[in-house]
């Protein structure tokens, strides 16, 4: 699941035709769970995107978001095409070969040097890789290799 949207402390804001609804982080957690969808790949990027983590923590669920619960993310504007998040994560740094974690890792260092070269505070990217998925990931990523 991706979302990229405008954030508050109670989740993210979706425009759904006319009106705008709230995604807050349980109603995330009850759809996945309704669904029966056990390994999960959420990532948030959104201002306060960092509420998301604690509900949807667990071994099967990895986890990213723009910022922590505490604080905004930057980038946002009708003439750009990527948030901070967005770009330093799928733009520059998820690249064949790299695994979510390392892309994470990378993304979150790209963006604290573009929010302390333009003095903003730190949106503190969060993320949690649950210990069961990421060997299935691995394992999905090595079948998919090219063997020479």
């Amino acid at each position: 699941l991706l979302v990229t949207s405008h954030g508050s402390q109670n989740g993210a804001t979706l425009k759904l035709g006319r009106a705008l609804i709230e995604l807050s982080p349980q109603v995330v957690v009850d759809v996945l769970n309704h669904e029966q969808i056990k390994n999960r790949i959420v990532i948030v990027s959104a201002c306060y995107s960092g509420v998301y983590v604690a509900p949807l923590k667990n071994d099967d669920t990895i986890v990213m978001t723009a910022a922590d619960s505490q604080n905004s993310s930057f980038g946002c504007g009708a003439k750009r095409s990527w948030t901070y998040f967005g770009d330093a994560f799928f733009n520059r740094s998820l690249r064949p070969g790299t695994d979510l974690k390392t892309a994470f890792t990378r993304a979150r260092a790209l963006i604290g040097r573009w929010e302390k070269a333009e003095k903003l505070k730190p949106s503190n990217p969060q993320a949690h890789f649950g210990a069961s998925l990421l060997p299935k990931l691995e394992q999905w990523r090595s079948a998919a290799q090219p063997r020479s």
